[in-house]
């Protein structure tokens, strides 16, 4: 073998094989190690294991558990025996006491006080009963009539005529009244028909109206006393123009006065229609 090759073994084992201090510096540390990783878990152990830190004879930790109330059928009802009661003691009555009554005295024995039968006498059963016949009725008295004389009758002959006499003043009467009835009315319309013409005498036609050529009706009202004299004179209804209705006012005015009412009468109210018109 060569140099080379002899060289070659040496240096593979230097480099296989460890020398003797490499050996030993790791046996060391393995064995280090081991016990570094045996206390670790001795620690490991200690601090995981749960220690009790009470005093001795201190009671255990109570723990609270809430469970659903658990529905629990009522137990029946036996039946009470109930102790049976006592007799009750009556108090003792004392016996009654019956009073002391005498006897009563003996009393003596009925008398038979029926009398003995008539023997003249029947009984009830066996009268005969004789049946009398009523006596006949008393006559009656005879009353004789008194005949009255016929009086005398009166003759009226005074109220008859009387009678006939107011039956023929009646109508004589409505016969006087009703002329007078027909005369005051014929009076009255005579005293009306006066005034109106008395009242048509005085009307005029305003000159002022025919020049503008203004026509119209107006009313005018008023009353009349019994000596003739007018009072209250008014427009009723106007015409249409303040003009005609100053001048139908003012010609009632200017017929003051009137001839007085007829007798009996107090006067009236009026109501008169005066008309205007271009052509009158």
């Amino acid at each position: 073998m060569s140099d080379a090759a002899r060289a070659l073994p040496a240096s593979f084992a230097e480099t296989i094989l460890p020398p003797q201090e490499h050996l030993g510096w790791r046996r060391w540390g393995l064995a280090a190690f081991i016990v570094v990783a045996v206390h670790l878990a001795f620690l490991a152990g200690y601090i995981l294991t749960p220690h009790d830190d009470r005093p001795p004879g201190a009671p255990p930790d109570t723990v609270m558990i809430d469970l659903a109330p658990i529905a629990v059928a009522p137990p029946p009802q036996d039946e009470v025996d109930t102790p049976p009661q006592p007799d009750q003691v009556q108090p003792d009555q004392p016996p009654p006491v019956t009073p002391n009554i005498p006897p009563p005295p003996d009393q003596p024995p009925p008398t038979d006080t029926t009398a003995p039968p008539d023997p003249d006498v029947l009984p009830a059963e066996q009268a005969e009963v004789v049946m009398s016949a009523p006596p006949p009725p008393p006559p009656k008295p005879v009353i004789e009539k008194k005949v009255e004389k016929p009086k005398p009758t009166k003759h009226l002959p005074k109220p008859q005529r009387r009678i006939k006499s107011t039956r023929t003043d009646l109508p004589h009467s409505a016969q006087q009244a009703a002329p007078m009835a027909g005369l005051r009315g014929a009076a009255v319309a005579d005293w009306k028909s006066e005034i109106v013409m008395r009242i048509m005498a005085e009307k005029e036609y305003p000159e002022e109206a025919r020049s503008q050529g203004v026509g119209g009706t107006a009313l005018v009202a008023f009353s009349v006393g019994p000596s003739g004299s007018i009072r209250g004179v008014r427009l009723a209804r106007s015409s249409g123009s303040a003009i005609l209705d100053r001048a139908a006012v003012e010609t009632v005015r200017r017929a003051n006065p009137v001839p007085p009412a007829p007798p009996g009468v107090n006067g009236g109210a009026f109501t008169v229609p005066l008309h205007f018109s271009v052509g009158r």
